[in-house]
């Protein structure tokens, strides 16, 4: 899967149309099309936006390892009592 796929999956996940998705990093409704369709390569300004803004894990975006979204640990509980 290249970046470009990466881009256009990661955007159905969030549930967006391209202009949507193209709103929330700044850039055209042109722009995403043309990132989607692999006719533009990602620069590293728009991954950084994109990364940004939709809390996408980068080495997942840029080189396909990983998961798409960063592993959260908000949901664990630490132990209120150590035991020694």
């Amino acid at each position: 899967m290249t970046e470009n796929d990466r881009i256009k999956e990661l955007r159905l996940a969030l549930g967006l149309n391209q202009q949507e998705f193209g709103a929330r990093i700044g850039i055209k409704v042109s722009a995403v099309s043309y990132l989607e369709s692999g006719k533009s390569r990602l620069t590293e300004s728009n991954a950084i936006l994109i990364c940004r803004e939709f809390n996408v894990n980068r080495d997942w975006l840029l080189n396909g390892t990983g998961e798409m979204f960063p592993v959260s640990y908000t949901h664990l509980t630490l132990p209120t009592k150590l035991e020694v």
